[in-house]
């Protein structure tokens, strides 16, 4: 879910840069190749994220905070370089993203420490 808002959230930026031609006959500058780095980097880390969810989706939520962060504090510096407009959307977005993560993320720590807390109380079965 979160791998397909992070691409949804790529594609508006690209569209948004389009629109107001941020992208005019693609002579990117240092802010838009600096942004497609970026942009790239968050999209490996979310799907590092991705390949681990079948594993722990604890540690999937940790590598999808990274991306976030990522997204957070190099994407959208660069993006509201270009368009503040685009950024604002895209930060704020973010930010919905990284608090609902955290939540997940403590969610999945108190369900793990719960299971080891009962393992722990139960008796032993003769």
């Amino acid at each position: 879910m979160f791998a397909v808002l992070q691409i949804a959230i790529v594609l508006l930026v690209v569209l948004a840069g389009l629109l107001v031609g941020a992208f005019d006959e693609m002579q990117l500058g240092f802010t838009g190749i600096a942004t497609l780095c970026s942009v790239a980097v968050t999209g490996l880390l979310t799907l590092i994220g991705i390949l681990q969810l079948r594993r722990s989706r604890l540690t999937a939520y940790h590598w999808f905070v990274r991306s976030v962060l990522v997204s957070i504090f190099v994407t959208q510096v660069f993006t509201f370089l270009e368009s503040e407009l685009t950024a604002l959307w895209g930060f704020s977005v973010d930010i919905l993203i990284y608090t609902a993560l955290k939540i997940m993320i403590e969610r999945e720590q108190l369900m793990a420490s719960d299971m080891v807390s009962e393992a722990h109380s139960a008796p032993d079965a003769p």
